[in-house]
Formats: structure tokens, sequence, C-alpha cells
């Protein structure tokens, strides 16, 4: 997958000995807030609606000037929500099936890169802004019970799917209790998806925002 040229970049960067005394890494864990699609069904339903999501996360940072870091991103979100199952199976137009309010498990992983700026300084507090793109997949899974309740059989019937995505982040976020070899981040984004075309979803492509509030501790090296 494309997002796997980014972690090697990131590789690259860090074996770097010039560099070393410049770089940190912040693992930690992130909440993601309730979403819908933009996208509608004919009955003006939104065709996947995402309840509060749980991940991981794990930035990479690396000083280039001053006030100004490189920032390298890998993620993992989960979460559950509702989505407007309707599958025609392209090969065999008989398998074909359509199930209103879906309930589906959905999960994201990503590695992006992108920029941060460090604009505000006061004692131990320091605020800072930044930027990231990233690559990812989506993986959505649908309930088999809601499927097989409504429709008898399981003609039509397709337990998962996996679908690329781009995702553009805005960040604010300040450092707090410093210590010897790390600090304390606190961070907010706004991200804004878009997927691939979902079969599973009437062939649809995805485009929906949320925010996500990230806890990570900066370990310094």
């Amino acid at each position: 997958m494309k997002y796997w040229k980014i972690i090697a970049f990131a590789y690259l960067l860090i074996s770097n000995p010039a560099k070393a005394k410049n770089f940190s890494l912040a693992p930690g864990v992130s909440l993601s807030s309730a979403t819908q699609s933009d996208q509608l069904t004919e009955n003006g339903k939104q065709i996947f609606e995402a309840d509060l999501g749980l991940g991981f996360n794990l930035d990479a940072e690396i000083r280039i000037y001053k006030k100004f870091s490189l920032l390298i991103n890998g993620q993992w979100i989960g979460g559950e929500g509702i989505s407007q199952y309707d599958y025609t199976d392209k090969k065999n137009p008989l398998e074909q099936a359509a199930v209103a309010d879906m309930k589906s498990n959905y999960s994201m992983i990503s590695a992006g890169l992108g920029a941060r700026f460090r604009f505000l300084e006061v004692e131990n507090i320091v605020a800072f802004m930044g930027y990231l793109y990233s690559k990812g997949q989506m993986i959505i899974s649908h309930d088999e019970n809601k499927f097989l309740y409504t429709h008898y059989s399981k003609l039509g019937w397709k337990e998962k799917e996996e679908q690329g995505f781009g995702k553009s982040s805005f960040e604010l976020g300040i450092e707090l209790f410093p210590a010897k070899n790390g600090k304390l981040h606190i961070i907010g984004r706004q991200n804004k998806f878009e997927t691939d075309s979902f079969e599973t979803l009437n062939n649809k492509k995805l485009s929906f925002k949320n925010f996500q509030l990230l806890i990570l501790y900066r370990h310094l090296f």
C-alpha cells in the first residue's frame, strides 16, 4: 500500500545521526467524534453514520528548523456505526440485497506526513498547530444476523469490505509538564475523509468530517 512509502521515508530520516537529537516519538490514544457521510440515499438517509471511535496513535516528530518540525503519523481507529447496505454482485446480478439501518463495525488504519509549528511558549506550556495528510484503508464489517433477519437467506450477502481513503487533518495542541525526556501532548484535530467506492453501499464513495482528541506522551531522544 502506498502509505508504507511514508514509513520507509521516516526510517531513513530517523536513521540519520545528524537528526537523532531532534527526534521524538509520541504514542497515545484518541477519541473521535460521531459523524455521518455527506452522501444520502433516495430516502434521504445518510449512507454511513459512525458512532464515537477509539484509536491508537503514534506521532514521530523531527525538528527541521527552530520551531518547525516534520510530522509523521500512524493511526488506527475503530468503532460501531449504521450503514444503508445495498449490494449487487457485478458478476452475478441475482446476488442482490438491500438492508436499511444495518449495524456495521468500522476500522481505519493510516499513515501520514505533515508539518508542525510551535507558535507560543509561556513558561512550561507550548502551543502548536499543524497540518497532516494521510493515506489508509477503511474496513466496514456488516451484521450477518441483521441481514438474515431481513432476507432469510445469504443471497446478496457480503460480510466485509475494504477500501482506500485520503485524509486531511488540521491540528491545534499544547505541550504540558515538561520532564527530562518527554512532554505530555493534548491535541485536537479536525479530519476530512474521502474514500473509494464501497460496493456494499451502492458503489458510493464516502466523504465525512470528524473531530479527534488525542492524548500522547512525547518521548525525546
